[in-house]
Formats: C-alpha cells, sequence, structure tokens
C-alpha cells in the first residue's frame, strides 16, 4: 500500500509517465526502495537496543520470535532473519552505559581563550594558522 503511494508519489514529482517503473523512478529520485528503508530502520533499531545496558526491557524483544510457516512474521523474528541474512549476528555490539555522573552536576568548564585576543577575523587564513599551530 504505502509502496503504491510512493510509486504515485514519485510520477507526480519528477513528471513520469504511469507506465514508468518503480525502480526507475527510485533511481531517478535518489531514494532508496522503501523495503531497503524498512531493512535498514530495524536494523538501527536493533543496533540502538542491544547497544543498550542489558536490563532494558526491549532489548529481550529484538530476535526473538517464533516463526509460522505462512503467517507474518513477528517483528522480532524478523529483524533476526536480517541480521542472520546480513551477517551481523556475528558482529558484536558496544555496550553503550550512561555515565555515572549526570551532566548538569558537573562543573564548569575551563576554557582558555588567550588566542581571541590575537586573532581576528579579518586576519589572512594562513597567519591564522600559524598563529594557532605555535601556540601551547
Amino acid at each position: 500500500m504505502v509502496d503504491a503511494i510512493q510509486h504515485k508519489a514519485l510520477r507526480i514529482a519528477l513528471r513520469a509517465l504511469s507506465c514508468t517503473p518503480r525502480a526507475l523512478l527510485e533511481e531517478e529520485a535518489s531514494i532508496l526502495p522503501l523495503d531497503l528503508c524498512r531493512n535498514q530502520q530495524s536494523l538501527n533499531f536493533r543496533a540502538r537496543a542491544k547497544s543498550r545496558h542489558g536490563s532494558n526491557p526491549v532489548n529481550k524483544l529484538v530476535g526473538t520470535g517464533t516463526f509460522i510457516k505462512g503467517v507474518a512474521l513477528p517483528f522480532g523474528a524478523s529483524i533476526r532473519t536480517l541480521v542472520e541474512d546480513a551477517g551481523l549476528n556475528k558482529v558484536p555490539v558496544a555496550n553503550l552505559r550512561p555515565s555515572k555522573a549526570p551532566p548538569w552536576t558537573l562543573g564548569p568548564i575551563a576554557v582558555d581563550l588567550s588566542l581571541s585576543n590575537k586573532i581576528t577575523k579579518t586576519d589572512l587564513p594562513h597567519l591564522i594558522k600559524s598563529e594557532t599551530l605555535s601556540y601551547r
């Protein structure tokens, strides 16, 4: 359904005839086919879910599901088939843990602004570069 709507929108936007193939319209508009976009978003979701803390409830659902012949796969099972087909099940995902201290509790950051007294926007680029490189 969504594919047909996209095809019609591409025909209107590109002023193509109704007999123009969908693949040609997608290539002309420089967009991915919708099935590839859906697969990419699913794999990105899996990577985000797997990189979160292990106690995240979504992490348990990603890659699970039963396979029933002739029935649409649940989301977890379809991601599992995507991951296995792409060979990503052998690739480790970095575990992103939030920092121990929240950012609003950190102290002020020390910033050295002494170069702003020596360099202006009207200076020549090579002078700015040499002044910046000589500063240490």
